[in-house]
C-alpha cells in the first residue's frame, strides 16, 4: 500500500516537473519570436530618449 502511494506521488511529481519543462520552452519560443518580430519591426525606428532616472537615494 505504501509503495502505491509513492509510486504514485513519484509518478505525480514527474508528470508536473515535464509540464511546467514544456510550458516553459513553449513561452520561451513565444517570446523569442515576439522579440524578433518587435525587433524587425522597430529596425528603422529611433527609440526615444528617456529622461534621468530617478532612484529612491537620489530623491531622499
Amino acid at each position: 500500500m505504501l509503495t502505491i502511494a509513492l509510486l504514485l506521488l513519484a509518478g505525480f511529481i514527474v508528470g508536473v516537473a515535464l509540464t511546467a519543462m514544456f510550458a516553459l520552452l513553449y513561452i520561451g519560443v513565444i517570446h523569442a519570436e515576439a522579440v524578433r518580430i518587435v525587433d524587425t519591426h522597430l529596425a528603422g525606428i529611433a527609440m526615444p530618449t528617456a529622461g534621468p532616472v530617478m532612484t529612491m537615494r537620489q530623491m531622499v
